[in-house]
């Protein structure tokens, strides 16, 4: 079977450009598996560089697709829960979509970044995120399942807190070419994904622990005071939606902050070792 047909789905673009061309190779040289592989692999990519102009690098398309997840199980909960929308919740909600939908700008401006440079501290960034995400996910599983005296959970929440800054540092360090505003721009990404993964995982945790979170949360002091949410199930998937909302907003913020410092740190360095370097 020739591998002709794998050229439908390349985008019409780069079909201009390298279509006659790569159909002359193909006639000269017999089709294996591993062809059709090729040329499979090679649609994709093409449609990241031609076909898909907002998201022209990988680490853009999949938070977008991220972004979506969020979005879509945000929906859902809404529409089983619709006891949320309470007159003093419906800004919490306002801003859980409203930063999402600030996310999707966010990735779009990045997409369309194709240089090499830029693509690999978006990937480098993106690391660095997921790993502020896990070490998030690990501490709300811990503050679900654990029965710890208060000030052993802050200890603790407050090392896992610290330690996701550091992610973000670490973002501007690697990634920011030692310039505070690249770092910064990093710094953010990597928030941005920390927050888009530790909020799916945050919305699956949710559903397999909602029998536990309703024997905690009537125990929270915002239950207690001025709720006026009484519905159990529906007050577990607010306080989900509450806690996105705040660092949603917070995270990005701190992220651009750290990602600054640790570009800054960077440069800094560079410029003692360049001293010392010097014949004396």
């Amino acid at each position: 079977m020739r591998a002709d047909w794998a050229l439908r789905l390349y985008p019409a673009e780069w079909k201009e450009r390298y279509m006659s061309e790569v159909r002359s190779v193909l006639s000269e040289h017999p089709t294996t598996a591993r062809t059709h592989a090729d040329m499979l692999r090679g649609a994709a990519d093409a449609w990241l560089q031609f076909g898909v102009r907002p998201l022209a690098n990988a680490s853009a398309l999949v938070v977008f697709a991220a972004i979506a997840a969020n979005l879509g199980l945000l929906g859902v909960q809404l529409a089983r829960y619709p006891q949320i929308f309470g007159a003093e919740r419906i800004p919490w909600v306002v801003i859980a979509v409203a930063s999402v939908a600030f996310f999707s700008v966010i990735v779009v401006l990045a997409g369309r970044a194709k240089d090499a440079a830029t693509r690999r501290g978006l990937r480098r960034a993106s690391v660095c995120g997921l790993v502020g995400a896990a070490v998030m996910s690990a501490d709300i599983t811990r503050e679900y399942l654990s029965n710890a005296p208060a000030p052993v959970n802050f200890l603790v929440g407050t090392g896992a807190f610290l330690a996701v800054l550091t992610a973000f540092g670490v973002a501007g360090a690697i990634a920011g070419n030692g310039e505070a505003r690249r770092g910064a721009w990093l710094g953010t990404w990597a928030a941005m994904v920390c927050m888009l993964a530790t909020s799916v995982y945050a919305w699956g945790l949710n559903t397999v622990l909602m029998a536990r979170l309703e024997q905690i949360l009537p125990n929270d002091p915002e239950f207690k005071i001025g709720n006026t949410l009484k519905d159990l199930p529906s007050y577990t998937v607010w306080n989900t939606i509450a806690a996105i909302s705040s660092h949603a907003v917070l995270l990005p913020v701190l992220g651009a902050g750290c990602g600054a410092a640790g570009a800054l740190l960077v440069a800094s360095s560079r410029r003692r070792r360049a001293a010392l370097a010097r014949p004396s």
